[in-house]
């Protein structure tokens, strides 16, 4: 983890008031409430905004010195700039930190909760023959991350590739026509397939 030293601060701050601006005394993140992504690698700068009582200030004459970090380099990588990098699948928490005084520094914080959509696994226990009288039947899927756990309640998408069933939102079947289809189901940009033979 990096660390700013004494010397440091105090540097930063007689810097601030040399050009006859203040520290902050309260800063945050500009991001959303939790940071989340399905992709690797996938990028995004985060920027601080800093404060003097309850309006925000603008620190371009004097630039801020922001120290970020991550709590689980396995999740997500934040560099000197705030560009963050998502690593894996997991939750992890960035914080930046910037000195406000000789002893004194200030600190935010946002949760990130990244999941790496690697395999999605559709079953369905379909009469062989899969007749327009047939109940309906609900298929089941299993999702995993790149570590291969197993993702709770993942966000489904399902679809048919043809009239000859409709598949609700819930993953239940229902045959509609003779024919041939597919069910499909997605998931961050995974997809599994199943092909019925509906008959009469």
């Amino acid at each position: 983890m990096r660390t700013v030293s004494l010397a440091a601060l105090s540097l930063a701050v007689l810097l601030a008031l040399a050009c006859g601006v203040p520290p902050p005394d309260r800063i945050e993140i500009a991001a959303p409430a939790t940071l989340r992504a399905t992709e690797l690698g996938k990028t995004e700068t985060l920027t601080i905004r800093a404060y003097r009582g309850v309006r925000e200030h603008d620190y371009a004459k004097a630039p801020l010195t922001v120290t970020w970090t991550s709590s689980d380099p396995d999740v997500v990588l934040i560099d000197a700039g705030g560009v963050l990098t998502v690593t894996g699948s997991g939750k992890a928490t960035v914080t930046a930190s910037v000195p406000a005084g000789a002893d004194k520094t200030l600190t935010t914080e946002v949760p990130v909760e990244h999941t790496i959509v690697s395999t999605v696994e559709m079953k369905g226990e379909f009469p062989a023959n899969f007749k327009l009288d047939s109940p309906p039947v609900k298929v089941t899927v299993v999702v995993k991350d790149e570590k291969g756990n197993v993702v709770e309640q993942p966000k489904l998408k399902f679809r048919a590739t043809d009239y000859c069933v409709d598949v609700g939102p819930d993953g239940l079947v229902r045959p509609l026509a003779v024919g041939t289809c597919g069910v499909v189901v997605e998931c961050a940009g995974k997809t599994a397939r199943i092909d019925l033979d509906v008959k009469g």
